[in-house]
């Protein structure tokens, strides 16, 4: 599985809209939208507002097979 898709079955697990996920993060809903088709991903400043909102995530980074780029 690639980090794309973990992080899509992720937030849809926990019931999240991309909207949402945005918000808390002080970023554009299309950011998250590109993260979830592999046409980007999270840099290290946002990286760590993902852990810090929602702890183990950042695991799902760094243990998930291919990086989104």
């Amino acid at each position: 599985m690639t980090v794309d898709e973990a992080f899509r079955r992720w937030r849809k697990k926990s019931e999240l809209t991309q909207k949402a996920v945005a918000a808390e993060l002080g970023i554009a809903e299309r950011t998250i939208a590109r993260w979830e088709v592999g046409a980007g991903g999270p840099n290290a400043t946002q990286m760590m507002r993902l852990e810090r909102k929602w702890p183990g995530l950042l695991e799902l980074f760094t243990k998930t097979g291919k990086r989104a780029s």
